[in-house]
């Protein structure tokens, strides 16, 4: 008698931590909601209730270097030439637009692209969203010209301006804001990674690998702003003195995919 009920109270206690790990998670969730913590918790859970992948077999993938990361806790769960450097073009613009995100004060702003921005852009056939000298336009509608359509000219009119904040007594201007990526670079861990400029056109000192982009990736993720930037297949910006009726922006990830 003694023993079943010693039996039975170890199955109240256990039904009872199950209930309060139940309840602690449905609070998480309803905070998540409220709170924005929902990027955070989302990974928590889904930690809690998948099984954690330890390796996949990517090979056969249109590319020469890949690295599949788990964004939670940040383990290489796939690798081809991971750790080789390579040109990271314009995956170079991740970070150009989180340290954007991060320096500028206040994302709707007003910048002006100037001529001198982005003349050299025309010469080197760069990719560009589609602003004109000229014309002033919000910040985060740069941001999303950075990462949707891949534009240069957005690129280079960011780094002026965040130059412009944080260097003080600097003028503001590009190798400014390249040392800002470099640094965030080294703070972030990324030993193979070198930037020469925020738009990833060729430079031979300007590297990364495909580990370093993806640790990269991971972090900027964890930034509201820049996940809604990435997550979004198109933007419509205001009009503006150019364009009256705004541009729209086309996310080339999205494009590309089945």
């Amino acid at each position: 008698m003694a023993g079943k009920k010693k039996k039975n109270s170890w199955r109240n206690r256990i039904i009872c931590l199950v209930a309060e790990i139940l309840a602690v998670i449905a609070l998480l969730l309803v905070l998540s909601q409220n709170f924005g913590f929902g990027y955070q918790i989302t990974v928590w859970v889904n930690q809690l209730i998948k099984p954690a992948v330890k390796e996949l077999d990517i090979t056969g993938i249109n590319s020469s270097y890949a690295v599949l990361m788990q964004a939670g806790s940040g383990r290489v769960v796939g690798d081809i030439n991971g750790e080789t450097p390579m040109y990271p073009a314009s995956m170079t613009k991740i970070m150009t637009t989180i340290v954007a995100i991060e320096n500028l004060s206040d994302l709707n702003q007003e910048i002006t692209v100037t001529n001198d921005m982005i003349a050299n852009l025309y010469a080197q056939d760069a990719t560009q969203a589609g602003f004109q000298p000229g014309e002033t336009v919000q910040a985060i509608d740069l941001l999303y010209g950075v990462m949707l359509p891949s534009g240069a000219d957005c690129c280079i009119a960011l780094a002026n301006e965040a130059a412009n904040v944080l260097a003080m007594a600097v003028s503001g201007d590009i190798p400014t804001f390249v040392e800002l990526m470099n640094q965030k670079a080294e703070k972030l861990g990324l030993e193979n990674t070198h930037f020469c400029n925020t738009t990833g056109l060729h430079a031979d000192d300007h590297y990364s690998t495909a580990k370093d982009i993806a640790e990269l990736l991971r972090y900027a993720l964890k930034n509201s702003t820049f996940r809604e930037i990435i997550e979004s297949p198109y933007h419509s910006t205001p009009g503006t003195n150019v364009h009256p009726d705004g541009i729209t922006f086309y996310s080339t990830m999205f494009k590309n995919l089945s």
